[in-house]
């Protein structure tokens, strides 16, 4: 070993280089925070749970449309984290992404019972009553009709795109009964 790599070996492990290293990692983890939080969606932005001082710096860095003014505000809110701490606005992010997500299974259940209401019709239309029992019959009659006589003449998917949404919102509506259950088939609605 020459004593050039011993220097450089040495030196790497000084208090010196601990501490630099220390800065330029939390420089980098805040640096991510701060460009997760310019680039979220403005409805997620505005569920996020911040202080009010850095609520304030993001949503002043997130104003900036020019590139560069961008970039500027990005470094800028990037330091704002670094005094404040970047933690808690992490925390924040991950529980803002998370909610985010669309529940799968969900999504799942729902496009089954809407194939399912479109093909069987009314027989299939009166299990989901007995399933849901606070429904209005006559509006969804009228949409598993007109999913069905729109699928029947080849049309446009209007119809079903409206009767999906209104399944997935009594499936939201009733979570712990929309789960399928066990003697249920995989490819069964719940």
């Amino acid at each position: 070993m020459t004593q050039d790599e011993d220097n450089d070996e040495g030196e790497s492990q000084s208090p010196r280089a601990i501490e630099r290293r220390r800065r330029a990692e939390a420089g980098d983890h805040s640096a991510r925070v701060a460009r997760a939080l310019m680039q979220l969606a403005e409805k997620d932005f505005l569920r996020l749970n911040l202080d009010e001082y850095l609520h304030d710096a993001a949503a002043h860095a997130r104003a900036a449309t020019a590139h560069g003014a961008r970039r500027r505000e990005e470094r800028r809110l990037a330091g704002v984290l670094r005094v404040v701490g970047a933690e808690e606005a992490e925390k924040q992010l991950a529980r803002v992404q998370i909610q985010a997500q669309p529940d799968v299974r969900l999504f799942h259940a729902a496009e089954a019972w809407r194939e399912k209401l479109i093909v069987q019709g009314a027989p299939a239309a009166e299990a989901f009553h007995q399933k849901f029992r606070d429904l209005d019959r006559t509006l969804w009659t009228r949409l598993v009709d007109d999913a069905k006589a729109e699928r029947e003449r080849g049309k446009p998917r209007g119809a079903a795109k409206v009767l999906f949404r209104e399944v997935i919102e009594v499936l939201r509506g009733h979570a712990d009964e929309a789960a399928p259950s066990a003697e249920e088939g995989e490819n069964s609605p719940p």
